[in-house]
């Protein structure tokens, strides 16, 4: 998170069954405390839980293009 006060965005790409695509985008309350440590922890929560409402709703549409768990 950086030290400005510049909303975090997470966004997404959603492919209708006629071929369409809708867009969204979500501004997101970041914790800004003083506390770097607890604020990137708490941050990395609400970034990951906005990610995981989107996977949620079309999990059929989810891929990740890098590796996660290792090779």
């Amino acid at each position: 998170i950086s030290k400005s006060e510049a909303p975090v965005l997470v966004g997404s790409g959603i492919r209708r069954p006629d071929g369409t695509f809708v867009g969204s985008v979500s501004a997101l309350n970041v914790r800004r405390t003083g506390d770097p440590a607890a604020d990137e922890r708490a941050n990395a929560q609400i970034i990951i839980s906005a990610v995981q409402e989107r996977i949620r709703e079309h999990p059929e549409q989810w891929s990740m293009f890098v590796s996660v768990w290792g090779s």
